[in-house]
């Protein structure tokens, strides 16, 4: 019993681990003024700045050049400084959300782990395993790995529904009152953030309808998050995978 609660908590920790690196992400947030340089105002930032060195800067970054084609080539290198702490922010709390969903699913994928080897019954299924695959794996313990990877890896794809579904078929245990369409919108805003830079299409409004965390979501417009949220979506996690690891250790009696 104490290696599986070891594995469970151990999975726990290491969830916990990753949520304390979102902080020291998110502290970037309060620095992005600092290290532009717009804090010092707008004479001392240009001073200095040359058309060479703007026009290299608008090489590396092509939406500068809209600013200088609208305000000059000084204006408009000022405009878009002042714009970056901003957009810097955005896309820090962005990143700081699908790390988060990272960090869950590996967590969900541990806990599983832990479960099935401690109660190799669970992964039993009409699924079945070439003898092929039996040989080569070699041993007992090698095949009940194999077998818990692959239904994990069916399980844990971004889709919390069917995390909750898994469990309560699987292991008789109710995850459906764990903030549910919480965790499924901070997957559709990963999601989004990765396969359309944060972009809100018909699919995700359609998925996600209205938030639960107060966000408005404009069709065709950037998710736009702040700290606030972050750290609520943050500090929910970590509720809700606590809650689980309750559960599991609970229904297997290894408190």
């Amino acid at each position: 019993m104490s290696e599986f609660k070891d594995a469970v908590d151990k999975a726990l920790d290491l969830l916990r681990d990753g949520q304390t690196r979102i902080l020291h992400l998110l502290m970037l947030s309060f620095m992005t003024p600092v290290v532009v340089g717009t804090n010092k105002g707008r004479e001392t930032f240009l001073q200095g700045a040359t058309a060479e060195e703007i026009d290299d800067t608008s090489d590396m970054f092509p939406e500068l050049r809209h600013y200088v084609e609208k305000y000059g080539r000084r204006e408009g290198y000022w405009r878009w400084a002042r714009s970056q702490p901003r957009k810097v922010n955005r896309l820090l709390y962005q990143l700081a959300i699908a790390y988060e969903v990272a960090l869950f699913e590996a967590f969900t994928e541990d806990l599983l782990e832990a479960i099935f080897l401690h109660e190799p019954r669970c992964l039993a299924s009409n699924r079945t395993v070439s003898w092929e695959t039996v040989v080569s794996l070699g041993n007992h313990e090698s095949l009940i790995m194999h077998m818990a990877s692959t239904l994990i890896s069916d399980v844990v794809r971004g889709d919390w529904n069917a995390v909750v579904k898994e469990f309560a078929d699987r292991f008789k245990i109710d995850l459906s009152k764990t903030h549910a369409e919480e965790i499924s919108e901070i997957m559709e805003i990963r999601h989004a953030v990765v396969h359309s830079t944060g972009i809100v299409d018909n699919k995700f409004l359609k998925k996600v309808g209205t938030s639960r965390y107060g966000i408005s979501y404009q069709l065709g417009q950037e998710i736009a998050l702040d700290i606030n949220t972050v750290y609520r979506i943050d500090s929910g996690i970590g509720d809700v995978a606590y809650m689980m690891c309750e559960e599991v250790l609970r229904k297997f009696d290894a408190k």
